[in-house]
């Protein structure tokens, strides 16, 4: 069994207050695409201060999502996360989100682990 304590990075993808985030474009992501996704600094900064106090460590953010850390357990326990769980080379999603994260977060990711041989 996995330890409940290991710390996984996730990508918490932000949504505008139209709902709309950078998972819906539909074109080529381009630096002029991607600036149509960016959300203001003070909500990027609200976002980061709702995430630190569920528990989250915030490393980083680019204006469209945020950079977060965290044990697996707590991935569970707020986001429905299984991190870990997925086979190789398939992202892990929330599976729900909390109603304080529900107006500024759209998904919640957690890269999979590389397959470095077949």
């Amino acid at each position: 069994m996995a330890d409940e304590t290991e710390i996984f990075g996730a990508q918490v993808v932000l949504k505008q207050s139209d709902g709309s985030s950078i998972l819906d474009a539909t074109e080529s992501l381009t630096a002029a695409t991607i600036e149509r996704y960016r959300l203001p600094a003070e909500t990027v900064g609200e976002a980061r201060k709702a995430l630190e106090a569920l528990g989250f460590r915030v490393v980083g953010d680019d204006g469209t999502t945020l950079s977060v850390e965290g044990s697996r357990a707590h991935f569970a326990d707020v986001f429905g996360l299984e991190v870990g769980a997925t086979q190789a080379g398939v992202a892990a999603h929330a599976t729900r989100i909390p109603d304080d994260a529900q107006s500024f977060v759209a998904d919640v990711i957690v890269p999979p682990k590389p397959s470095l041989f077949p």
